[in-house]
């Protein structure tokens, strides 16, 4: 999972699963390394907790800087769109116009 994706999802869950259970996430998980990535990146923050045979994180939140990083890489997915959607359209609508104008002259 992307860390957009990632931090988004954390950010908009509140903890606690459908049960009333604070939400664990197991850390010797492939899936859920991207929470150590994160931490150590500061963009987001939970709390240790120790399971049978490893370490978990619960309470996970994202930080003021996790936020700046949302907020950052979002504008940078408007100006992509500026960026390259736009002018496809604009060579499209060049290209219907000449064949257009080429149908008309016959």
């Amino acid at each position: 999972m992307s860390t957009i994706k990632t931090l988004k999802k954390i950010d908009n869950s509140n903890g606690i699963d459908e049960n009333g259970q604070p939400v664990i996430y197991d850390l010797s998980d492939p899936e859920n390394k991207v929470l150590k990535d994160l931490k150590k990146r500061g963009l987001i923050d939970y709390t240790p907790v120790y399971l049978k045979n490893s370490i978990g994180a619960a309470q996970c939140s994202v930080t003021k800087e996790g936020l700046e990083y949302i907020e950052k890489h979002k504008e940078s997915r408007k100006d992509i769109i500026l960026k390259f959607v736009i002018p496809f359209f604009t060579f499209l609508l060049g290209l219907l116009s000449n064949y257009i104008v080429k149908f008309l002259m016959k």
